[in-house]
C-alpha cells in the first residue's frame, strides 16, 4: 500500500468547494496543512495544520457590486430590458471588468508578502506536494513561494472562471497566470475546456492533468432524486448574486413564464436582502410568485433541488458549476447557459437545455418547455443520475485524485 502524502493546500478555507475537496483528501488518509487566503475560517477536524495568511484583499466583486452593475446595464437601456448582446460590451460589461480587474490587481500587488508567509509555513510542514485551489489569487501566492524551490511539487487547480474571466481582465493577471502554469507540475480543472486553455497559456504538454468536479465529487447518498419526479412547476436558481450570473435575466424570464404559466413559482438562493433585486421583482410585478432566500447551507440544498422541477443557471462565464451537478443528481431538470464547459455535461434537448444566458426569451422558453414536457424531464432524470454516478461520485473522484497526486509527486521526484 502506498504511503500517505503530506499535502499543503493554499485555499480559501471559507469556500464550501475548497473545504469539500480538502476534507475528501484528508479522509483518504493524507496529512493536510491548510493555508487560508481568507480570514474567519475554522480548521477542519481532519486537518493536521491550519494557518491564515496575511489578509490584504480588496473587496468589491460581491453581491452589492454585482447588482449595481446589473442596474447600470438596465438603466442605460443595454442590460435586462434591451437584452445586452455581450457580456463584455457597454456599461454593464465595463462595470464587471473594472470590479474584477481592480480587485485582482490589488491582490497581485500583495502577492510577494503573502508568498513569503506561504514559504514560512511550507518550510515548517515539509509537504510532499503543494496544491493551490484556484489560480487567482491562491496559485499566485503559492508560485511566489515556490518559484525558487524547484524541488517542491506544485499542483494548480482552476475553478472555471480563472481563464475566461480573471486572466482576461488584465495583462498583469494574464502574465501571472502564465508564470504559475509554467511552474506547475500538474493541473486540475473541472472541465476539459480549461485544460486546453491552460496548455495555450503556459502549461507544458508533458505535465499531467486531471478533469474532475472542483468539489472533489458529490456525496451521492445526500444528493439523490425523489422517488417520483416533481410535477409542481417550481423553478430554482441556486447561483446567488455573482458578477457572471445574469440574475436580471432570470427575473425577466420569470415574468415571461408567468404570462403562460401563472401557476409557476420561482426560488432564488442567496438573493434575499438585496434591495435592488427586490425592486426589480416589484417592477416586474412578479412578487407573489418569487421567493428570495438567503444563503442556504450546503447540506440543505438537496431538498430544494428535489422539490424543483427545473434548475436554471444563467451564467456567461463558468466551468462546471457544482450546483448544476447537484441539481442533476437530485433529478431537477437543468436549463443552463450555452457554454463549452457545460456542453461537456449537457446535450441540448436530451438531458437538459442550453440557452443564451443574456436573453430572457431564450431562458423563459426553455423553462416553459421543461414545465410542459414530462417525457423530456423523465428521460433527463434517468440519464443524469447515471451520468453523475459515473463521472461525479465522490468515492470514484477521490480515488482518481489520489492516483493523480502520486503521478505529480513521482514525476517531480524523477
Amino acid at each position: 500500500m502506498s504511503r500517505p502524502l503530506r499535502i499543503t493546500f493554499v485555499a480559501d478555507a471559507q469556500s464550501p468547494i475548497a473545504r469539500s475537496w480538502i476534507d475528501g483528501v484528508a479522509g483518504s488518509g493524507h496529512t493536510v496543512q491548510v493555508l487560508s487566503t481568507y480570514p474567519g475560517a475554522a480548521a477542519g477536524e481532519r486537518w493536521a495544520a491550519f494557518a491564515t495568511l496575511p489578509t490584504l484583499v480588496v473587496r468589491g466583486t460581491g453581491a452589492r457590486d454585482t447588482v449595481r452593475a446589473m442596474h447600470l446595464a438596465r438603466d442605460s437601456g443595454e442590460g435586462a430590458h434591451s437584452l445586452s448582446p455581450s457580456a463584455t460590451a457597454g456599461p454593464a460589461g465595463l462595470a464587471r471588468r473594472t470590479l474584477i480587474a481592480s480587485r485582482r490587481l490589488a491582490e497581485a500587488a500583495t502577492a510577494p508578502i503573502v508568498g513569503r508567509a506561504v514559504l514560512r509555513e511550507v518550510g515548517g510542514f515539509e509537504p510532499d506536494l503543494v496544491h493551490a485551489l484556484r489560480i487567482p489569487h491562491e496559485a499566485v501566492h503559492a508560485w511566489m513561494a515556490l518559484r525558487d524551490r524547484p524541488g517542491v511539487p506544485f499542483l494548480v487547480s482552476s475553478w472555471g472562471n480563472d481563464f475566461t474571466l480573471h486572466a482576461a481582465s488584465s495583462r498583469v493577471l494574464a502574465a501571472l497566470t502564465t508564470r504559475v502554469l509554467r511552474r506547475a507540475d500538474g493541473f486540475h480543472a473541472d472541465c476539459e475546456r480549461d485544460v486546453g486553455l491552460a496548455r495555450t497559456q503556459g502549461l507544458l504538454g508533458t505535465k499531467p492533468s486531471l478533469v474532475v468536479p472542483g468539489s472533489g465529487g458529490l456525496d451521492t447518498r445526500m444528493f439523490v432524486p425523489a422517488e417520483v419526479a416533481p410535477t409542481a412547476p417550481v423553478v430554482l436558481n441556486p447561483r446567488s448574486l455573482r458578477p457572471y450570473v445574469r440574475t436580471d435575466v432570470f427575473l425577466l424570464a420569470a415574468r415571461r413564464v408567468l404570462d403562460r404559466r401563472p401557476d409557476a413559482s420561482f426560488v432564488g438562493v442567496g438573493l434575499a436582502g438585496s434591495t435592488e433585486v427586490v425592486r426589480l421583482v416589484e417592477d416586474l410585478g412578479i412578487g407573489p410568485s418569487v421567493q428570495l432566500l438567503p444563503h442556504v447551507r450546503h447540506e440543505a440544498m438537496a431538498s430544494l433541488y428535489r422539490e424543483a422541477r427545473t434548475t436554471v443557471s444563467p451564467s456567461f462565464h463558468d466551468g462546471t458549476p457544482n450546483t448544476v451537478l447537484e441539481a442533476m443528481a437530485c433529478g431537477s431538470f437543468p436549463v443552463v447557459g450555452d457554454l463549452a464547459s457545460l456542453r461537456e455535461w449537457i446535450a441540448d434537448g436530451e438531458n437538459g437545455l442550453l440557452v443564451d444566458p443574456h436573453d430572457p426569451v431564450s431562458l423563459g422558453d426553455a423553462v416553459l418547455r421543461s414545465l410542459d414536457d414530462d417525457g423530456l424531464v423523465e428521460r433527463a432524470r434517468l440519464r443524469n443520475r447515471e451520468l453523475i454516478g459515473r463521472r461525479a461520485d465522490r468515492c470514484a473522484v477521490m480515488k482518481a485524485v489520489d492516483e493523480f497526486y502520486r503521478v505529480v509527486v513521482g514525476a517531480r521526484e524523477r
